[in-house]
């Protein structure tokens, strides 16, 4: 059996909500009342900010801007097909070479490369589920 205040659900700020105590009463194996008492613990900030509409909005906003960013420096460096050849190699294959070897006195070759494919990858998981999250969410409200 609990007691309480049961917790505040919808999209209201994180910050409204006080923290909520618990009283659960059960019984052990050989018929004595056990009761124990807890504090439900709030989730750290960020995780709250995205559990809002403002949260999963900002999240869209910032991954959007990381993967426009992403497709100019692409296509700029693309364009480096079109340059004329230095020394006999192709302008394209020293960009090519000069991003596997990005910071590389700091950190192993194709450390940085694989670091940047992967935050793209999650900058788009977290765009693809924010977008979704906010689909259901406006559907809900309707």
């Amino acid at each position: 059996m609990l007691t309480g205040t049961p917790p505040a659900t919808g999209h209201k700020a994180a910050s409204a909500l006080p923290k909520q105590s618990y009283t659960r009463q059960a019984r052990c194996h050989n018929d004595l009342a056990l009761t124990t008492t807890s504090a439900q613990k709030r989730a750290p900030f960020p995780i709250e900010f995205y559990r809002s509409a403002v949260g999963k909005k900002w999240i869209m906003a910032l991954t959007g801007i990381v993967w426009i960013v992403y497709l100019v420096a692409h296509m700029v460096g693309n364009w480096k097909i079109f340059m004329p050849d230095v020394a006999g190699v192709a302008a394209i294959d020293t960009y090519a070479h000069a991003l596997r070897e990005l910071l590389y006195p700091l950190l192993p070759e194709h450390v940085v490369l694989w670091l940047l494919r992967t935050g793209l990858i999650v900058a788009l998981l977290l765009h693809v589920h924010a977008a979704y999250a906010l689909t259901v969410m406006n559907h809900r409200a309707r």
